[in-house]
């Protein structure tokens, strides 16, 4: 059977368009399979409330490592 010049996209690139689909399959598969690896979330209902952020301290505050940026150039 001879192909002639009319043939269509998946017809001339049939080993492409097979290629495709087997890994479209494997990463649907693995994706299917990894649901046995469910991570636990936990969530807390909604609650308007104001929030208050203060420190009060007596000392000074440093670093645990210092960093100095100077110029490439």
């Amino acid at each position: 059977m001879a192909l002639n010049h009319n043939t269509g996209f998946v017809a001339q690139h049939r080993w492409l368009v097979l290629a495709m689909a087997v890994i479209a399959a494997v990463v649907l598969l693995g994706s299917f399979m990894s649901r046995g690896d469910a991570l636990l979330v936990r969530a807390a209902p909604f609650e308007r409330s104001t929030i208050r952020s203060i420190v009060s301290s007596n000392g000074k505050i440093e670093p645990v490592q210092n960093f100095v940026v100077h110029a490439q150039v």
